[in-house]
């Protein structure tokens, strides 16, 4: 728990500060999952964003947050979590 006051009502961004496309996201899950599955690409919408870096230096101030794992680790972590707890991805 935080005791710091100055951190409470407020939303944080939690990541690992780099930017990562959907792209990567879809091929790093159906990689660790081993599917052979390819996306499926639909024209841009207005209003899709096209790159984003969540900004985590108020998470690191204001709460102490630094990443400890590496994205791609990260990412193993979470669907090896998900699949041992009969959790549907």
């Amino acid at each position: 728990m935080c005791e710091n006051e100055a951190a409470f009502n407020k939303a944080y961004n939690v990541a690992v500060g780099n930017n990562f496309s959907v792209n990567f996201l879809y091929e790093s899950i159906r990689d660790i999952l081993g599917i052979p599955h390819q996306p499926t690409h639909r024209e841009p919408r207005a209003g899709d964003i096209h790159d984003s870096l969540a900004d985590i230096s108020q998470a690191q101030t204001l709460l102490g947050y630094n990443p400890t794992h590496k994205f791609l680790d990260g990412l193993a972590l979470t669907v090896k979590y998900f699949k041992e707890n009969n959790t549907s991805i």
